[in-house]
């Protein structure tokens, strides 16, 4: 969160904030409650690339710029 509070994120911030959240979270709570135990071996290594892929997705979706008046550049 920013140093200034909550509630200040612009909404597409928190919008790709509580996608990262809800999506790590679920792949917790699967291996958590056994959910992802038929995997075997193989748990660690699928978490590893379903978190690689969630970052990469993270960085698709974040403008490398955007100036003071909201524009993307």
């Amino acid at each position: 969160m920013p140093h200034y509070g909550q509630g200040h994120l612009p909404a597409p911030a928190t919008a790709l904030l509580m996608s990262a959240w809800g999506h790590l979270h679920g792949l917790v709570a699967l291996e958590v409650f056994g959910h992802t135990s038929f995997l075997g071996g193989h748990q660690a290594e699928i978490f590893r690339m379903a978190m690689r892929n969630l970052l990469a997705d993270l960085r698709r979706r974040i403008p490398e710029h955007v100036d003071p008046h909201g524009d993307e550049a």
